[in-house]
């Protein structure tokens, strides 16, 4: 599917319609951000301030990408314009991919999105100098993505929605742990800081990852190692206490409704309760504890890996 979408966005922009088939390109980057056919098309037909960011998003996915190297040579000393769509398909290889080195700082934005349901979108945006996460309704995910297009975040549409933003030149260091993204730094009063960016998938965590310590620099240090196994067993307690807590008070719960005559707002939830009575409650418990209990000493024999960015001579090196 993408591979005909690809084939449609190249016969748009061979015809001279440039703008509908920048817009099956943006499609198809942002189900596929690894497609680098899209991105070096996409590098043709955008406006001269993006096609640097999509040129270094070529050279990132291959590094071998010599056509998308020269060009952006090019563009930074201000040779050239605009890269020949016509040429760029020229050179392409015989697995039909255009046949680029280490990928510079993007000076553009990038972005993810994490969705949690239909009530809820969480932004990371990267910017050159800072990181800026939220959330938003699914509704607005349209707009702000254009206006992060645009490089015009307003940021009205997002505040009071867990807005946070930080300058990369304030963080100390960068934890990932179970796809979540912890960043430690200080904000301009000197005060230890942290926030926690859950990606829900091993793909955006690992490309968020990436993309920051590329921005971040030399300066900071990557290290992968095992998770403690204190910490491990800390989650642990509090899960399970979570667990045997809230059994427990089901069970009492289920106890006091035995021979009551249910009425009122929450009398379907009594119902079910009694009807699952206080041997079911301790039967399902039961089972979650349990599976709980396995999980822990899953972690326990084996901590989960966690990768470390810290900067150098920093009090957490």
């Amino acid at each position: 599917m993408s591979s005909e979408k690809l084939q449609k966005a190249i016969a748009l922009i061979k015809s001279g319609d440039k703008k509908g088939g920048q817009n099956l390109l943006v499609d198809i980057v942002n189900s596929d951000p690894k497609n680098e056919t899209a991105w070096l098309w996409l590098a043709s037909v955008v406006s001269p301030d993006k096609r640097v960011f999509c040129l270094e998003k070529v050279l990132s996915i291959n590094p071998g990408n010599m056509q998308a190297k020269q060009y952006l040579e090019k563009l930074n000393s201000s040779e050239v314009s605009q890269p020949n769509p016509v040429h760029q398909a020229e050179v392409v290889n015989k697995t039909g991919m255009p046949s680029v080195h280490e990928q510079p700082i993007p000076s553009s934005p990038q972005y993810w999105t994490v969705s949690f349901g239909n009530k809820l979108v969480s932004f990371i945006i990267l910017e050159t100098t800072k990181l800026i996460t939220f959330d938003t309704a699914p509704a607005r995910v349209s707009a702000i993505i254009e206006q992060i297009n645009r490089g015009s975040l307003d940021t009205n549409i997002v505040t009071g929605s867990n807005y946070k933003s930080i300058n990369l030149n304030q963080i100390a260091q960068v934890r990932l742990l179970l796809n979540d993204i912890t960043i430690y730094y200080r904000d301009n009063a000197m005060k230890d800081l942290s926030v926690k960016i859950t990606c829900r998938e091993d793909k955006v965590s690992d490309d968020v990852l990436e993309s920051l310590q590329k921005r971040l620099g030399s300066q900071f240090a990557r290290t992968s190692k095992q998770n403690s196994r204190l910490e491990v067993t800390g989650r642990s307690l509090v899960l399970l206490a979570i667990g045997l807590g809230g059994t427990g008070f089901c069970y009492w719960a289920t106890l006091d409704l035995v021979g009551r005559d249910l009425h009122g707002r929450y009398s379907g939830i009594a119902s079910l309760f009694q009807l699952i009575g206080p041997n079911g409650v301790l039967c399902i418990g039961g089972g979650l504890i349990l599976l709980l209990l396995i999980s822990i000493i899953s972690q326990f024999a084996k901590p989960p890996m966690e990768t470390l960015l810290t900067r150098k001579g920093s009090p957490k090196s």
